[in-house]
């Protein structure tokens, strides 16, 4: 009796815990399943909060700032771009809400269609040879481009200031797609949808498995790879800002060199000037360059100064994006904020949107202060360099001085023994 009771005991506390891991799982997936765009409807975002469009040329304007503009011979202050620059991924609150009164958002014309870059070829139902395949085509990251102006007070006149890339997720995985795998093997045309819509195994009159597999295949994100070097090319500033994707001009050059991009890389590193070659160039250049100072058209330039991400959305249709994003951005120096994070491992960098843009402002502040002041002032292996040249040529002419005066002691010497 003793061991049937712990026995039966066992068994309950398994239930117990299964019922309960199970509740959890379903809260999780009812959470994440649930849009965070009510929450961002009714979220009200204080007027000091948002972000003015003449951000940029009020920091231009600082007494601290503007007296380096006469030491580089500008009309500007050195590492002061023109415009902020921003990137928002699933989230339209920023553009709609979180800019002043003042901004007025133009869509820009440029087309972001998809089909760029080139398609990936699957195969329907079995990957055995001489099966069906069909061309998956491959969607662009970023959809819109706005650019907001506002009115200069000093000269009448509109000015860019702030200018929004806008990501969307949506096309890259419509349908909710999730991989399910069994415990023998994994069956690619078995997916898991969102809203109780018919699996592969339900058909209609005249369809076959390998029509509902076809279509699933084309709405399936692990198929999707080119919006990946998309994010990083953007992230980096490989491609000019709010430029659409250009597909690589020899594709057959990229097979011999083993490469597999898909999209032209249209911004260049920076190159060093020949009195910089024992010194460290960064290859990202600087941002807010202009032509009299160096290249204006350099990674630095083209970088975001923040991503903004809404992490509810991004995680429900592409799960991995987010880690990606953090690598991406890491490697780039672009700080990232994420709204709605689902993850237990992760968590939101700030609880509103509001509090996000404040930070936004502050940060990107901070960073250009202070690469202004770090290319006036020199770094410190530019500045020991100039100290290590300045001691030797003192040294030098000293040696030079030593010399000429000991020829005149000589000459000197030799005249008063003649007499």
């Amino acid at each position: 009796m003793f061991f049937g009771k712990s026995i039966s005991r066992q068994k309950l506390s398994f239930v117990t815990a299964s019922a309960l891991v199970a509740s959890v799982a379903a809260h999780r997936v009812t959470k994440l399943l649930q849009s965070p765009d009510d929450e961002d409807e009714t979220e009200v975002i204080q007027e000091h909060q948002k972000l003015s469009p003449s951000f940029m040329n009020r920091l231009a304007k600082k007494p601290y700032l503007e007296s380096f503009i006469e030491e580089t011979d500008g009309t500007r202050p050195p590492g002061v771009p023109q415009t902020l620059r921003l990137m928002t991924v699933d989230i339209t609150a920023v553009r709609e809400k979180g800019l002043g009164s003042s901004a007025e958002c133009h869509a820009s014309p440029n087309e972001f269609r998809h089909g760029v870059a080139a398609p990936k070829r699957v195969h329907v139902g079995s990957e055995i040879e001489g099966e069906p395949s069909i061309d998956i085509e491959q969607k662009v990251w970023i959809r819109a481009f706005h650019q907001c102006y506002y009115n200069d007070s000093a000269d009448t006149t509109k000015k860019l200031g702030i200018e929004i890339m806008e990501a969307d997720t949506t096309s890259l995985n419509p349908a909710v797609l999730r991989r399910m795998h069994s415990l023998i093997r994994y069956d690619h045309g078995k997916y898991a949808r969102r809203k109780g819509r018919q699996r592969l195994e339900t058909k209609t009159e005249g369809e076959t498995a390998e029509d509902l597999d076809s279509v699933d295949q084309q709405e399936a994100p692990w198929n999707q790879h080119a919006w990946i070097e998309e994010a990083i090319l953007r992230i980096g500033g490989k491609v000019k800002f709010g430029e659409p994707m250009q597909a690589v001009k020899h594709q057959w050059l990229n097979r011999w060199r083993k490469r597999e991009s898909s999209y032209r890389t249209t911004v260049n590193a920076r190159k060093g000037a020949w009195s910089d070659l024992f010194s460290y160039v960064d290859p990202a250049g600087m941002d807010g360059a202009t032509c009299s100072q160096e290249e204006s058209s350099n990674w630095a330039s083209e970088k975001p100064h923040a991503v903004i991400v809404n992490g509810s959305v991004l995680q429900q249709r592409l799960p991995k994006a987010l880690r990606l994003l953090q690598q991406v951005c890491r490697e780039n120096g672009v700080p990232l904020y994420v709204l709605h994070d689902p993850r237990r491992w992760g968590g939101n960098t700030h609880e509103t949107l509001g509090d996000v843009l404040e930070d936004v402002r502050r940060t990107t502040k901070k960073r250009i202060v202070r690469n202004s002041l770090q290319y006036t002032a020199g770094r410190r292996f530019a500045r020991g360099r100039q100290m290590g040249k300045l001691e030797t040529e003192a040294k030098w002419n000293l040696r030079e001085a030593q010399r000429k005066a000991n020829e005149l002691l000589e000459r000197s010497a030799v005249l008063t023994s003649r007499l």
